[in-house]
C-alpha cells in the first residue's frame, strides 16, 4: 500500500501508458492512493490537461469547447433572388476515431447522441465541476446535441462514475414545446438503459434531477471504444467473433425487454481489459473502496451465448441509448414519421428512410455492420457525404468483407453478409440467432447461415436496376437472334451495342448522384423561410455546400452524349445559383459566365432548342443581380441581355406562366439597378412593367392556390419597390402611399392562402412599418393612421419572435417597430405614451447585446437604431424643459451613429441621421448655454 505521494513520473505513466505499466503492488497503491488524496488527483488532472497530445490539441481547437453555439440573423432582402447570410458553428463532436461519424438527424429537432463514455478522452475537460448532488463532478468526458458527460464520485457510495446531464444551455434556446421534448427524449434515453441487466451492457445506477437539471449516473468503463481498437488495423477472426456474440447477447437482452437502440456501431461498444480473469468482473474504478462487480448477473435464460476464450480479460459493454426507442408503451416514442437517424454508415436501409420504422431486424444489420467494421478496418458504405452514404445503404450491395482482407475465415463473410441483407426477413431472426452463429463458429461447429449463391445475387441485382436488367436482357436476345443470320450482322451489332453501353455508362456516371434529388434538397434548403428557423443557418449553409461539391463532381465529366448537353448546362448554372445563395458573390459570377460560356456553345450548335435560350437568359440576369452593387454598368448589361431575349420568348409564348414570371423579376431587379443609379424615370417603367405582368398572373383562374401565393408575394416585392422610388421622387408621396396599400393588400391575400408562412408574415410587417412612416414623416394629419401600421408591425414580429425566440432578426425588426410607434406617439402629444416605448425599444436592444452579441457588435443598422431611439428620448426630455437630460441622451445618440458609420462608411442614411443628431445636439447646447 503506497503512503507517500507518488512522483510526478508515475503519475505520467499512469496518464500516457495505463496502469498495466506498472508493477502490481506499485499499481494497485498508486490507484488505492489518488482514489483518496485530493491532492494527487488535482496533480493528475493537470497533467491530462498539460499531457494532451497535439491530435488532441487540435480536436480541442476544432471542436465545440463550449456548452452554447451561436445562432445568426439573416436578413430579408426585396430583390427576385435574395440571399441569406450564414455563419459558422462548431461540431459539438470531434470525430476521435477515424470511423466516428456524427449521428445524423435531418429533422428540425436535431439530436446529437453524447459521445461514448470513455475515461481516454482528454480534450475535453473543461466545463465546471464541483458539487452536483450526491456527485462531485471531477472533468468533462463527452457532449453532445443534448447531453453533456462528466466523470464523477458518487459521495453515498463512495466510487466513480460517469454523469450524464441535459444541457441547460440549448433548453434556453427552445421554447417551451421543444424544450419538454428534449426533456422527454433525455428520459427515455436513461429509462431505456435502465430497464436493462447485463453483463455487457453499461449500468445505470440513478436517475433524477438536482436544482431543475436531469441526469442519470452509469458505470464508468476505463477502457477504449471498439472503432479506437480497430483504427490501427482490423481484429482476429476469433477475437471479433468473441467480442460480437457478447455484444449480440446484450443487443437481445435490450430486445426482450422491448428496447431497440437504434445507433449501434464501433463507437458506442468500450471495451475493458481487467487483469483478473472474465469470470469475476473487475471493479469499477472507486476512491480507496473495496472492489465490487461492475454489473449484476444476467438472466442466463435468456442469454445463449458462450463465453467467449479469445481473450477473457476482454469485456465489451453495450453503451448510448440517446437514440434508443421503446417498442411497448413503458416509455414514450418521440421519433416523428420521416425522421432520420443514427449513424449513416452503420444503420439498416429501413432506418435510412425513416427512423419510425425500425424493428429488431434493424440492430441485427447495425450488428452486421459493426462485425463487418471490425473484419475489414471499413464500414461496409462510407462516402465523403452523409447523404451519398445514405443512397449506398439503400441502394447498393457491400462489397465482400474477404475482397478487402483475404484472412477473414468464409464462415464469418457468410455471417456478416446474413446480417448485413437489405430484406429485413433475410437478416437473422433474433441477435440471439446471430450471436448462436457466432459462437458455433468459435467452437468449430457448422453455422446455420448460408452464403448467397451467384443466382440470388443476380437476382437481388436485377431487382435493385429492374430498367438496366429488362435493356441487358433485350439486347442479349437482340444480339442472340442476328447472330443467326451472320458473322458480319453480328460483329456490327456488337460494336453498335459497345457504343450504346458507352454512352449508357457515361449517363450513369453523370446521374450518380441524382439530379433531381440534388436539386429538391436545393430548392428546399435555399428558401427563405429555413432563414428563419432557429439554428438552421448552419444546416443550410452546410447542405448548400455539400450540393455544390456534387454539382462540381458532375461537372467534372463533360458527357459525349448530345443528350446529355441540357442538363450538363443546367448543372454549370446551379453551381453559380448556389455560390450566390451561400453569399459568394465573386465565385457565383464566375461560375454565371462560365454557365454562360458552356451555353453560347450550345445554343451555336442547336439554335432551336429553347429550354437552352431559357437558361442564358436567366444566366446573364442573374449575373447582372450579383453584380448590381459592385459594378453598376456590367450589372445593366447582363439584365438588359437576359430581359431582351425573356421578353422574345413571352411575346412568341403568351401564355406561358414560367416566362411570365423570368421577365417580371428581372423588370424587378433592373428597376431596383436604375433607382440605385437614380434613373427614377425608367425604373418606375420597369416596375410598372413588373407589376403589370404579376397582375394579369395573378387574375388568370387556372393558376392553383399555392402558386398563386408565390405570385401575389412576388407582385408585393414588386410594389414595395416601387414605393421606396416614388418617396425619393418629389410630389409622388400618394403614388408611394397606394403602392405600399396594395402590397400589404397583397400580402394579407397571401397569407389567407398560406397562413403560416414566415416570410410573407416578416416582409408585411416590414411593408406596415415603411408606410407608417411614411404616413408619419411625408404626410399632414395621418399620425394615428401611421401608429395604427406601426403598432400592427411591432405585434407581428413580437409573435414571430416568441415563436422563434433565437432568430435575432426578428428581435430586432420588433425594437425598429417600436421605435416608429413611439414616434407617432410623439406626433400625437402623447410623451408619457412614446417615452415608454423608447425604452421598451431600447430595453430590446440591450437584450439583443446579451442575447446576441455578434449581432449586436458588427451589423451597422442596429448602432444605427440604436442612435434613433435614444435621440427621439432625448427630442422627448427637450420637449419637457430638461435640457441637460437631452444633451446626455443626444451625445448617446451621436456615439451610436458614429459607431455604425464605422461599420458602413459610405451608407447615406446613417449620414444623414448622424448629421441630424449633431443638429440637434448644437440647438440643445445653445440653449444650455443662454
Amino acid at each position: 500500500m503506497m503512503i507517500d505521494c507518488p512522483t510526478e513520473t508515475s503519475l505520467r505513466m499512469l496518464l500516457s501508458e495505463g496502469i498495466d505499466s506498472l508493477r502490481d503492488d506499485v499499481g494497485d497503491g498508486l490507484i488505492d492512493h489518488v482514489g483518496q488524496c485530493r491532492s494527487c488527483q488535482q496533480r493528475l488532472e493537470k497533467l491530462a490537461s498539460a499531457d494532451v497530445s497535439i491530435d488532441h490539441q487540435l480536436e480541442t481547437l476544432l471542436g465545440d469547447q463550449h456548452l452554447a453555439w451561436p445562432t445568426t440573423g439573416v436578413s430579408t432582402e426585396l430583390n427576385a433572388d435574395a440571399t441569406g447570410r450564414t455563419e459558422h458553428t462548431r461540431s459539438d463532436r470531434s470525430p476521435t476515431d477515424p470511423a466516428d461519424e456524427p449521428t445524423l438527424a435531418l429533422t428540425l429537432d436535431n439530436q446529437l447522441g453524447a459521445k461514448a463514455v470513455t475515461a481516454g478522452n482528454k480534450s475535453d475537460q473543461h466545463a465546471f465541476v464541483g458539487e452536483f448532488g450526491d456527485y462531485e463532478l471531477l472533468r468533462q468526458i463527452g457532449a453532445g446535441g443534448m447531453g453533456v458527460v462528466f466523470k464523477a464520485r458518487q459521495k453515498s457510495a463512495n466510487r466513480i462514475v460517469a454523469v450524464k446531464l441535459i444541457r441547460p444551455d440549448q433548453l434556453s434556446l427552445l421554447t417551451s414545446e421543444r424544450a419538454e421534448t428534449w426533456k422527454k427524449r433525455f428520459r427515455g434515453e436513461a429509462q431505456a438503459a435502465a430497464r436493462l441487466d447485463h453483463d455487457h451492457v453499461v449500468t445505470i445506477y440513478d436517475v433524477g434531477e438536482v436544482d431543475g437539471t436531469l441526469f442519470y449516473s452509469m458505470q464508468f468503463i476505463d477502457g477504449p471504444s471498439l472503432a479506437s481498437v480497430v483504427q490501427d488495423s482490423p481484429l482476429e477472426n476469433r477475437r471479433v467473433a468473441a467480442l460480437m456474440a457478447n455484444v449480440a447477447g446484450a443487443v437481445d437482452h435490450a430486445h426482450r425487454h422491448g428496447i431497440l437502440h437504434r445507433d449501434l456501431k464501433p463507437q458506442n461498444i468500450l471495451l475493458r481489459e481487467s487483469r483478473v480473469s472474465s469470470s469475476s468482473s473487475a471493479a469499477t474504478l472507486s476512491s480507496g473502496a473495496t472492489s465490487k462487480p461492475d454489473v449484476a448477473a444476467g438472466d442466463a435464460s435468456e442469454s445463449r451465448n458462450v463465453e467467449p476464450t479469445a481473450k477473457p480479460s476482454e469485456r465489451p459493454y453495450v453503451a448510448d441509448f440517446g437514440l434508443a426507442k421503446a417498442t411497448d408503451q413503458d416509455i414514450a416514442d418521440s421519433t416523428q414519421t420521416g425522421e432520420v437517424m443514427g449513424s449513416p454508415s452503420f444503420m439498416s436501409p429501413e432506418q435510412a428512410q425513416d427512423a419510425s420504422r425500425c424493428t429488431q431486424s434493424s440492430d441485427i444489420y447495425s450488428l452486421g455492420a459493426t462485425l463487418y467494421f471490425c473484419l475489414t478496418g471499413r464500414p461496409p458504405f462510407r462516402s465523403a457525404s452523409a447523404i451519398e452514404t445514405l443512397r449506398q445503404v439503400i441502394d447498393e450491395e457491400p462489397v465482400e468483407p474477404r475482397e478487402l482482407n483475404r484472412a477473414i475465415d468464409a464462415d464469418l463473410q457468410t455471417i456478416t453478409l446474413k446480417s448485413l441483407s437489405k430484406e429485413p426477413a433475410k437478416r437473422y431472426a433474433s441477435a440471439a440467432d446471430m450471436a448462436d452463429d457466432l459462437n458455433r463458429y468459435l467452437r468449430g461447429e457448422p453455422i446455420l447461415a448460408r452464403p448467397v449463391s451467384r443466382v440470388e445475387r443476380s437476382i437481388r441485382w436485377c431487382r435493385r436496376n429492374p430498367v438496366v436488367a429488362a435493356l441487358a436482357s433485350g439486347i442479349a436476345m437482340l444480339l442472340f437472334l442476328v447472330a443467326t443470320i451472320s458473322l458480319l450482322s453480328s460483329i456490327r451489332l456488337r460494336q453498335h451495342v459497345q457504343r450504346e453501353i458507352q454512352a449508357r455508362k457515361e449517363a450513369e456516371e453523370f446521374f450518380s448522384i441524382s439530379l433531381d434529388v440534388i436539386h429538391e434538397m436545393v430548392t428546399s434548403y435555399a428558401s427563405d423561410s429555413l432563414e428563419h428557423v432557429p439554428q438552421m443557418q448552419t444546416a443550410r449553409r452546410e447542405l448548400l455546400h455539400r450540393a455544390l461539391s456534387f454539382y462540381e463532381r458532375l461537372s467534372l465529366s463533360r458527357p459525349t452524349n448530345p443528350q446529355l448537353w441540357n442538363q450538363y448546362a443546367r448543372t454549370r448554372y446551379r453551381i453559380a445559383l448556389l455560390h450566390s445563395l451561400l453569399g459568394e458573390t465573386q465565385q457565383a459570377q464566375l461560375a454565371f459566365r462560365d454557365a454562360i460560356a458552356v451555353l453560347d456553345s450550345l445554343i451555336e450548335a442547336s439554335p432551336l432548342d429553347i429550354d437552352l435560350k431559357v437558361q442564358w437568359a436567366r444566366s446573364h440576369a442573374m449575373l447582372g443581380e450579383t453584380l448590381r452593387i459592385t459594378d453598376p454598368e456590367s450589372a445593366r448589361m447582363h439584365l438588359d441581355r437576359g430581359l431582351s431575349l425573356q421578353t422574345k420568348l413571352h411575346q412568341r409564348f403568351p401564355e406561358n406562366t414560367e416566362y411570365k414570371l423570368e421577365r417580371s423579376r428581372t423588370l424587378n431587379n433592373l428597376g431596383l439597378l436604375l433607382t440605385q443609379t437614380g434613373e427614377f424615370p425608367r425604373a418606375e417603367d420597369d416596375f410598372h412593367r413588373a407589376i403589370g405582368l404579376l397582375q394579369q398572373l395573378v387574375d388568370a383562374p387556372s393558376v392553383p392556390s399555392e402558386d398563386r401565393s408565390r405570385i401575389l408575394a412576388d407582385l408585393a416585392r414588386s410594389q414595395i419597390n416601387l414605393g421606396v422610388l416614388l418617396r425619393k421622387i418629389p410630389g409622388r408621396v400618394v403614388g408611394a402611399r397606394e403602392s405600399y396599400e396594395r402590397a400589404i393588400e397583397n400580402l394579407k391575400q397571401s397569407l389567407a392562402l398560406e397562413s403560416d408562412h414566415r416570410d410573407h408574415q416578416f416582409r408585411l410587417a416590414v411593408a406596415e412599418v415603411d408606410l407608417g412612416n411614411l404616413l408619419l414623416t411625408e404626410t399632414d394629419g395621418e399620425n394615428e393612421a401611421a401608429l395604427e401600421y406601426a403598432t400592427d408591425a411591432a405585434q407581428r414580429f413580437r409573435e414571430l419572435f416568441d415563436e422563434f425566440p433565437g432568430v435575432p432578426n426578428y428581435l430586432y425588426e420588433s425594437a425598429n417597430a417600436g421605435n416608429s410607434v413611439a414616434g407617432s406617439l410623439a406626433m400625437l402629444g402623447r410623451r408619457q405614451e412614446s417615452m415608454s416605448e423608447f425604452q421598451n425599444a431600447v430595453g430590446r436592444l440591450e437584450r439583443m447585446t446579451d442575447k446576441f452579441p455578434e449581432f449586436a457588435e458588427t451589423e451597422a443598422r442596429f448602432h444605427s437604431l440604436r442612435g434613433r431611439l435614444l435621440g427621439g428620448i432625448g427630442y422627448l426630455h427637450s420637449q419637457n424643459g430638461d435640457w441637460d437630460t437631452a444633451k446626455q441622451f443626444v451625445d448617446q445618440a451621436i456615439v451610436s451613429q458614429r459607431a455604425a458609420l464605422r461599420r458602413q462608411p459610405r451608407n447615406p442614411e446613417i449620414q444623414d441621421f448622424l448629421d441630424q443628431h449633431l443638429a440637434f445636439e448644437k440647438s440643445v447646447s445653445e440653449r444650455l448655454n443662454d
